[in-house]
């Protein structure tokens, strides 16, 4: 797996879908592999808690998407209030 890469989730009744607290997405883009991120096609929902085995990849994202995705990334990271506290 790799940044950039279109993933699934493989596991549960949501099989082949994502999930997060406003609904399901078909899938995400990889973002970051250490700590392991995840972003939504639309750059709307960030996933920093799924570990990379509960989601399969399927190809990799084109360069378009792949800058939205980078952005969210990339803004929430460098937004100090975004950042979570060690423990």
């Amino acid at each position: 797996m790799k940044v950039g890469d279109v993933v699934v989730s493989k596991h549960g009744p949501y099989s082949g879908h994502l999930c997060c607290g406003t609904g399901t997405y078909t899938h995400a883009i990889v973002v970051s592999l250490e700590p392991f991120a995840m972003v939504s096609e639309e750059g709307d929902m960030l996933w920093t808690q799924v570990s990379p085995d509960e989601v399969v990849a399927l190809c990799q994202s084109s360069k378009e998407v792949q800058d939205v995705v980078l952005a969210r990334w990339n803004r929430d990271i460098l937004n100090p209030r975004n950042r979570r506290s060690p423990g």
